[in-house]
């Protein structure tokens, strides 16, 4: 189970961590009161100082800035604040920050003291969801919910479960979840700015020994959850902001997870469905998913069986990832975003680059560009030796700089795209 690269801050499922006070500035607890450009026709901004008595206040919003100010609702209201801090909008449009966490921090910087960053978020269109057709499009899910054939392709999912043709619902346990929120470290078009509303299941269809989150997938730690309070967490993450409902390791819950769409549609759910996998599908679960799932994030992890089997504790691995690729690709093509760069559909393929090349990255990318030259590719070079790597001493350190640039040498030889761990200079941020 591989998450998205710490060096790019990526969201864990429970989200605490030291607490910073003041306007967002990590470099000091007492940022010097200056007043950061507004984005056009957001005027309202307020940086707080370390003291409450200390605050500088700037031009009030007009009523029209104040409600463009809902863009920042995900980072932005008291009561969606990742448990802790919160950046908060008053009454007269101002804002003010509070307790943020170690996560927050680059956001209420981007917010407060980039330029850059400030006319990004101009950009960015704040009637989500609902709104403009042109902005937000219902999720093709919706209109299988309405029209029945939603609960049809439930019931043949199950049957499929039943049978267990691919060994993915092997580790079935009662529906149970290790974490929801709001995840901003993800990909640009996963993320946005205002998150992606991420559910992380317990266990998983593979056994990797270097599980970034053992406890979850492997000791199946977490709480276990009615269908109808998963319909409920989607809801209410919607209602968050989040750009997209993300199902981490889904695979073995897809059954009890259609369940909560259909339940969370008749009520109004809407975003996309984001497929996060490692790439070990059930083949035949995987086609009835067409039309139902916007976006799929692989881990197309191994390029041979043999790195499959020891490293990932999954027979047949690159036999299977490779068809289940091509599936995902028929279902939903190359990656398509929307007028705020945010994905709605399509397929973006993350690769972990291991010591010593062990994935055979070369193969995956050569397949890869074989299915299109288009496909999206996000190289992950954050491996961290955990879990049970002690065992396989080849992958028992961290890698190298060489490494990462040969990995990412072999997809540009492919003729494929690519971005590079915290490189997020063409997610536009």
């Amino acid at each position: 189970m591989t998450r998205a690269s710490r060096k790019t801050g990526g969201a864990t499922p429970t989200e605490s961590g030291t607490q910073v006070r003041g306007s967002g500035d990590a470099s000091s607890a007492s940022a010097p009161k200056k007043k950061a450009k507004a984005p056009a026709g957001q005027g309202g901004f307020e940086r707080a100082a370390t003291s409450s008595q200390e605050r500088t206040p700037y031009k009030k919003a007009t009523p029209a800035e104040k409600e463009s100010l809902v863009a920042l609702r995900t980072i932005a209201k008291s009561d969606v604040s990742y448990d802790q801090g919160s950046l908060h909008i008053r009454d007269d449009g101002t804002l003010e920050f509070l307790d943020l966490t170690m996560e927050q921090v680059p956001l209420a910087q981007a917010i407060c003291m980039d330029e850059k960053q400030q006319a990004r978020l101009a950009e960015f269109r704040v009637d989500w969801p609902g709104g403009a057709d042109d902005v937000f499009r219902p999720a093709s899910y919706v209109a299988l919910a309405q029209s029945g054939e939603l609960k049809e392709r439930i019931d043949r999912l199950k049957d499929i479960r039943d049978t267990d043709k691919y060994g993915v619902f092997r580790k079935k346990v009662p529906l149970r979840i290790g974490g929801k929120n709001l995840n901003v470290g993800e990909e640009r078009e996963i993320s946005g700015v205002q998150g992606s509303g991420t559910v992380y299941f317990s266990s998983c269809s593979m056994a990797c020994s270097f599980c970034q989150y053992a406890d979850i997938a492997h000791m199946k730690g977490g709480d276990d959850i009615k269908v109808k309070e998963l319909a409920e967490t989607f809801l209410d993450l919607q209602d968050r902001g989040a750009h997209n409902i993300q199902l981490m390791t889904p695979s073995h819950f897809i059954v009890e997870i259609l369940e909560a769409v259909q339940m969370a549609a008749d009520q109004g759910l809407k975003i996309p469905l984001v497929y996060n996998t490692g790439g070990y599908e059930d083949l035949d679960a995987l086609k009835e998913l067409d039309g139902i799932v916007d976006v799929y994030l692989p881990d197309v992890k191994f390029g041979n069986n043999d790195a499959g089997q020891r490293y990932g504790g999954t027979k047949g691995y690159w036999d299977n990832v490779q068809e289940a690729v091509r599936e995902m690709h028929r279902q939903v093509g190359d990656l398509k975003k929307d007028d705020r760069g945010v994905a709605y559909e399509g397929l973006l393929v993350r690769h972990l680059i291991m010591p010593d090349d062990v994935t055979d990255s070369g193969k995956i990318a050569d397949f890869l560009a074989s299915v299109s030259k288009d496909m999206r590719v996000h190289l992950m070079d954050q491996w961290t030796p955990t879990f049970t790597t002690f065992r396989s001493p080849e992958i028992d350190r961290p890698v190298t700089a060489e490494e990462v640039e040969s990995t990412q040498q072999r997809f540009k030889d492919a003729g494929l795209a690519v971005v590079v761990g915290a490189d997020r200079s063409e997610y536009g941020v």
